[in-house]
């Protein structure tokens, strides 16, 4: 038996159009790109706790991220990126390195213009779960 289609409401309807218009003819705001071995094996979802080196293999390809930095202020190891804001970041460069065709990549004039090109918005609060102070720790 074969049930029959739903009518779409006119904001499903909306959505739909808007998304095939943008995977038709995206513009330079919507155009994007990233690095095909980070869509393969990305950054970690969460925080992978305190491990020397972090590990993800998809086929062929396989992403290690060893922890050398340490924080000047307590001399212990920096963690690992994790979660949606290093993947943004790295759609972000991959995306701005190809629009500039250019290896150095300006960061705007302030912080909270850098922040508005990231797509985030530098007026959600400096709390810990602010935009500005997640970019700040996952940046370290």
């Amino acid at each position: 038996m074969v049930k029959a289609a739903r009518s779409l409401t006119p904001a499903t309807q909306k959505f739909l159009d808007a998304a095939v218009d943008i995977h038709q003819e995206p513009d330079a705001y919507e155009l994007a790109y990233m690095a095909r071995e980070l869509v393969q094996c990305t950054l970690p979802h969460t925080d992978p706790g305190d491990l020397p080196l972090w590990s993800r293999t998809n086929g062929n390809i396989t992403l290690v991220i060893a922890r050398t930095t340490l924080d000047h202020k307590t001399n212990k190891p920096v963690g690992y990126p994790y979660g949606s804001i290093p993947r943004l970041l790295l759609f972000w460069m991959t995306t701005e390195a190809v629009r500039t065709k250019e290896r150095r990549l300006a960061l705007g004039h302030t912080y909270n213009n850098f922040l508005r090109d990231l797509g985030l918005s530098p007026g959600t609060g400096g709390g810990k779960r602010g935009d500005a102070k997640r970019v700040q720790d996952q940046t370290r």
